[in-house]
């Protein structure tokens, strides 16, 4: 993703210098040929410069490109992930209500009450997830996952969590 996003800013830098009407190649146009000779990204982009439309392209690619993938979250992965591992003690539908929370000597907590968990940053979830509840001062029966779990994994569940809260989340600024 990034060398796309390398080679897209090139491009617009190309542009921006062939704009003249000069004819001449710049630099940034060498840099984009030797540096994606094995993306076939590149062809696509020198045809597209070629065109009135690139400016929209590029804007577009521009934006796209600051996007970080692992911060996209995905309920419906994070739901299967939430019934695997945390539903024997939260319960299938997140009241703490789970097999296993009968035996436990604390409660577990009830990722429905949305007054409670509204309150959580997602910074806070994905660390009681990942290092467990003796880490963010809660209690130690609520285990450490982070060696499960990739960081998008972990923002998946953060995400069906947020999704199962009521009153629902609504993220700040929003």
């Amino acid at each position: 993703m990034l060398s796309c996003a390398v080679l897209i800013i090139l491009s617009v830098s190309w542009t921006m210098v062939n704009s003249s009407g000069s004819g001449k190649r710049s630099g940034a146009y060498h840099l984009v040929r030797l540096s994606a000779k094995n993306n076939i990204i590149v062809a696509k982009v020198l045809l597209i410069m070629r065109k009135k439309s690139f400016w929209i392209f590029a804007f577009s690619a521009l934006l796209l490109a600051g996007t970080d993938p692992t911060w996209a979250q995905n309920q419906s992965e994070g739901k299967k992930l939430y019934l695997t591992y945390c539903s024997s003690c939260h319960g299938d539908n997140g009241k703490g209500d789970g097999p296993a929370a009968q035996s436990l000597p604390v409660k577990p907590a009830n990722h429905t009450a949305g007054a409670v968990m509204n309150q959580l940053t997602d910074k806070f979830l994905m660390e009681i997830i990942s290092k467990g509840g003796s880490a963010v001062g809660k209690s130690p029966m609520m285990p450490a996952w982070g060696g499960q779990f990739k960081e998008n994994q972990l923002r998946d569940i953060v995400a069906y969590v947020r999704s199962i809260a009521d009153p629902p989340y609504k993220p700040a600024g929003k």
